[in-house]
């Protein structure tokens, strides 16, 4: 089993925010593999045959000396409802391959809907990708995500999303959110208004 993996935007043949994937993948060498050779995508990829129309999902699943790519078309989901879930259990802040204790959380969940976990009251994530809420004014991204995303990095780089802590009892405050990853940036992901998200 690979430990680790990264999921890669692949669009009309141009592989997207390598940067940011490789910085991530720099640091979970330096933490789990420090004194191996780190795994280059770039050059990785290179190695590959891959699609040169559409939109395509990269998987990179790796172990420090052996890797597997495997890619599919992508299309975005659209959900109706989010669901907060409350765990002072999680923890992944690396791109690992076991995420049992996610799954555990959306097992009872509709085609539909997707969670929100709450670390001590504090946003965290979705179950996929990264968060942010509008004011009416500027984009905010939490300060208590558990996994830093390559298109959080991003965006935060550009001065298109802030960070701010927002625990539970801001949501009112904002106007709408959106969920953001490899696979869906500002400019192209769903936009959902606040009301969807539901505290059980």
């Amino acid at each position: 089993m690979f430990p680790f993996f990264e999921s890669i935007s692949l669009r009309k043949a141009r592989i997207e925010n390598l940067e940011e994937h490789q910085h991530r993948v720099d640091r979970t060498f330096y933490k789990f593999y420090p004194n191996k050779k780190v795994l280059q995508l770039k050059e990785f990829l290179s190695k590959m045959e891959l699609p040169e129309q559409g939109h395509y999902k990269l998987k990179i699943s790796y172990h420090y000396d052996h890797q597997l790519c495997q890619f599919q078309r992508y299309e975005a989901q659209k959900f109706e409802n989010f669901i907060l879930i409350h765990s002072n259990e999680l923890n992944y802040n690396f791109k690992f391959t076991d995420r049992q204790l996610i799954e555990h959380y959306k097992r009872n969940l509709k085609p539909n809907e997707e969670i929100i976990m709450l670390k001590n009251n504090f946003i965290t994530d979705a179950s996929f990708a990264n968060l942010i809420f509008y004011d009416g004014k500027k984009w905010w991204t939490p300060t208590s995500y558990l996994l830093p995303g390559t298109m959080r990095s991003a965006l935060l780089k550009q001065n298109k999303i802030q960070e701010a802590e927002i625990a539970i009892q801001d949501l009112p405050r904002f106007e709408k959110f959106a969920l953001i990853n490899a696979l869906n940036p500002l400019e192209q992901t769903h936009i959902y208004p606040i009301q969807l998200i539901i505290n059980p």
